[in-house]
Formats: structure tokens, sequence, C-alpha cells
């Protein structure tokens, strides 16, 4: 099947964002497990903290970067080149793993500002953008499996792949013409308020996925089963969302994936059934705020990276004040279905292509 421009675009820089992601975490696990460096493990737990904060926290500012200067491709080339030199610079972690973030999130905003971009309105690109990240992240952190000589030809051929994705991003044209679109008018506080709406359901999303315990993902045929739930559930969640309503597949999606990974998360069929449905919301989340901010893209895709990192901390604070049971949880997700479906007041059926 041959594919049009806006998929073979959609093609390279989804492989890129499965590239990015499996680079940095394959790298950080080299680090850890074959002690590649005097670093003390403490430190190197700081270290890992330091990098998710400024992979997640950084991606508005640049994003707001990315959207004034409008050189995605450029933003998304120099991410992958920074992404590369931290692998360059693995024995000195001080400094390798804040370029593996700075890299990363600058790859995550452009990359998502053109999936934004190749179908305006419509979360279909974006979740097909989003989704391989996932898997990168898994196999990345699957290299603790692999002995020290194996570890070094895979880094080899992640190299040379590196310089393959390099080439395709500089031959792939991504002057899409930006279809216009046309939104019922609001005043700005209306805006602001849907913005913050989901916000917040991306953070409680966060604070959810955090509560969820499936101990027998440890097993890595098992893990594997779940990061392909995971990243199909964010890649068709924006085709159902398209065809089937925005708020329907967001609320089935979180409304039967909770009970799922809560309940029954001692079965793994049953818990992967429901991390696929808990995913579908991420690209209806994202491309919603994309369009409530419809000349700060990247600014909005990198706020839902944000919200993500403080749905962690808000569990973590959770966490040495009370006991997180299901009573919890179910606060958790009254918040979450009511911030997203209020947050969606102006959801996709009020938008016209011209």
């Amino acid at each position: 099947m041959k594919l049009n421009k806006k998929n073979k675009i959609i093609a390279v820089y989804g492989f890129g964002h499965f590239y990015i992601d499996f680079v940095c975490n394959f790298s950080i696990s080299a680090i850890l497990l074959f002690n590649l460096t005097n670093l003390n493990f403490n430190n190197f737990v700081f270290l890992i903290i330091a990098y998710n904060l400024l992979q997640l926290a950084t991606q508005p500012f640049f994003g707001l970067l990315m959207d004034y200067y409008n050189k995605p491709k450029l933003g998304a080339i120099l991410g992958l080149i920074l992404t590369c030199l931290g692998g360059a610079l693995i024995f000195n972690p001080l400094i390798a793993i804040p370029v593996f973030a700075i890299g990363n999130a600058i790859y995550h905003v452009a990359g998502g500002l053109i999936s934004l971009r190749l179908e305006p309105g419509k979360s279909f690109y974006p979740g097909m953008f989003v989704g391989p990240g996932a898997m990168g992240l898994f196999l990345g952190v699957s290299m603790k499996y692999l002995d020290i000589m194996s570890l070094t030809f895979f880094a080899a051929i992640t190299f040379l792949v590196g310089l393959y994705l390099l080439f395709l991003l500089l031959k792939c044209k991504v002057e899409v013409k930006e279809k216009k679109i046309i939104t019922k008018t609001h005043k700005s506080n209306f805006v602001f308020w849907c913005a913050c709406l989901l916000l917040v359901s991306v953070g409680m999303r966060s604070v959810l996925y955090g509560t969820f315990v499936l101990s027998w993902s440890k097993i890595w045929i098992y893990g594997l089963l779940l990061a392909i739930a995971i990243t199909l559930g964010k890649m068709l969640g924006g085709y159902f969302a398209d065809r089937y309503g925005w708020k329907k597949v967001g609320m089935i999606g979180l409304l039967t994936a909770v009970p799922l990974m809560t309940v029954f998360a001692h079965l793994p069929l049953l818990a992967m059934i429901g991390a696929f449905c808990f995913n579908l919301v991420m690209p209806i989340t994202l491309t919603a705020l994309a369009n409530l901010m419809p000349k700060y893209k990247a600014t909005a895709f990198g706020l839902t990276a944000m919200a993500l990192i403080l749905g962690s901390y808000i569990l973590a604070f959770f966490k040495k004040i009370i006991v997180i049971n299901n009573l919890f949880v179910v606060i958790v997700l009254i918040i979450n279905v009511m911030s997203l479906f209020l947050g969606l007041y102006n959801e996709r059926k009020n938008v016209e292509k011209i």
C-alpha cells in the first residue's frame, strides 16, 4: 500500500520518537547496569530524577521557542543530534543525562507540532506520533538483559540507525499547508479554564497510572505485551476519537480502564486491555488543548508533558501523608472524568474545515 505524503511524514517522525526514547533509556540503563562510571547509586538516582524533570518540565519552554521561530523540522534534527551526542558522552553521565533530556524535549515538541499541523482539529496524527515512544521506552530498559558484548553490538547498530534517521529527517519535506479551521468563538477566560481542565485531566491520569500495581509486568514477555497495548492505545485513540467522538471515547476509555487495572490487575490479559483503553485518551487531550491554543500548538504539546510530571509529584506527596487505597483511586478517577468532560466542551464537533 502506497503511503501518502502525510503518512510518510508521520511514519518518519513517529519512528524518530521511538528512536529517541529508546536511545535515552538504552544509554541510562547501560550507565547503571554495567557500571560504566564510578557514579554511586544515590547520585545516579538523583540524575534520573533530574532527567525526567528536565525532559518533561522544559517542554513548554522549548515549545514556545518552536512556535515563535516556526522551525519544527530543524528542531527535530537538533533534538536527534543532541540525543546522539548524549550517547557519545555516556562515560560522563553528569553531562550526558542532561543532554539526553534536552534533546528528548526538543524532539518531542518539534515532532508534536508537525503531527498537530498535518490534519488540524484531528487527533489521529498526534496519536500516531506519540504512540511509538512507549515501545522505545520499554525496549530501551530491556537492555538490562544483555551482556557487555551484546550491549556494544547494539550500541553500534543504534548509532547507524541514528544516521539513517537523520538522513530521513533531512529528506522529509514537512511543508504541509495547514488548513484553516473555524471554531466557535469564546471569551479568553473560557478558553483559559477549558485548557486548565484538560491539563488537570492529564495530571490526574498520571496520578492514576502511578497507583496501578502490575507485578506480572516484570516478566519480559508480559512487559512487552503491555508496552504493545499502551502503544496501540495511543496510536488508535486518535482514530477512534475522530470517528466516534472525543467525549465518548475519552469517557469510555477511562471508565473501562481503571477497574480493569485495579480490581483485575492480577489478570494480565484484562489489565492489558485496561492499559489500551487508558491510553486512548492521550491524543484527545493533546489535540483538544492545541485547538484551544492554535497559535501555540507546540507549547500546548509541552504543557501536557509538564502536567504528567506534576501528576507524579502530586502522587508522591499524597503517598507521604495518606494510604493510597481504592477510595483515593475513585476520587482521582472522578476528578479525571469531570475535568476531561468539561474541558472538552468545545470539542471537535464545533470545528469546521474550510
